[in-house]
């Protein structure tokens, strides 16, 4: 035999909304995107330690993919 108890809610609150942020995120080029990501693998690791070298150096290789970690969110 089950029992069924229901529990009121004292607040009358549902639920709660997640604020909104009010930092925006940058646009992301789409198209650059797209290009970046059918790069060589040697072209790629180029570019990276040109523009981004503190990416590059946590850059590891495994096969054909290009793996960066971060340490952070």
């Amino acid at each position: 035999m089950k029992i069924i108890t229901e529990k009121k809610i004292k607040s009358g609150l549902l639920s709660r909304p997640e604020p909104h942020s009010r930092k925006t995120l940058p646009k992301i080029d789409f198209t650059l995107r797209q290009m970046n990501r059918s790069l060589r693998t040697a072209n790629l690791l180029a570019l990276l330690e040109r523009e981004m070298p503190n990416f590059y150096i946590v850059t590891e290789v495994v096969g054909q993919w290009v793996w960066i970690t971060f340490a952070d969110k």
